[in-house]
């Protein structure tokens, strides 16, 4: 097996490399708590401004860099027993739900990850 070291990917010119057919997360958050109503301390996230708990089991995160478009790709997860209503709401919110198994709203710990295109 081979090992390959670079600080540096370029094309045989000098240029940047063309990634086809891939795509880099545009936003995230790692760790809402939405017991707290906010963001954990150690919580990272990408293209994040604010996060707001809209009731039990539901918080809406802002995006300050819109998307192109009200259909940004999510991939989501809580310590409830069920991911529930997460969904884009605007070009810069998102929403976030957790329920248990019995389908009702309860606190969890949320997290996603946003694909698509910026405006």
């Amino acid at each position: 097996m081979s090992t390959l070291h670079a600080n540096t990917v370029e094309t045989s010119s000098g240029g940047p490399v063309t990634l086809t057919n891939q795509s880099a997360a545009k936003a995230f958050h790692g760790y809402g708590d939405q017991a707290s109503g906010g963001l954990n301390a150690n919580s990272k996230t990408l293209n994040i401004s604010s996060y707001e708990d809209t009731g039990t089991g539901r918080s809406r995160l802002n995006i300050p860099s819109a998307f192109d478009a009200q259909a940004g790709q999510m991939i989501n997860g809580s310590t409830q027993s069920y991911d529930y209503g997460h969904y884009m709401s605007s070009s810069t919110q998102y929403e976030c739900g957790s329920v248990n198994a019995s389908g009702n709203h309860l606190d969890g710990i949320t997290h996603a990850v946003l694909h698509g295109d910026l405006a």
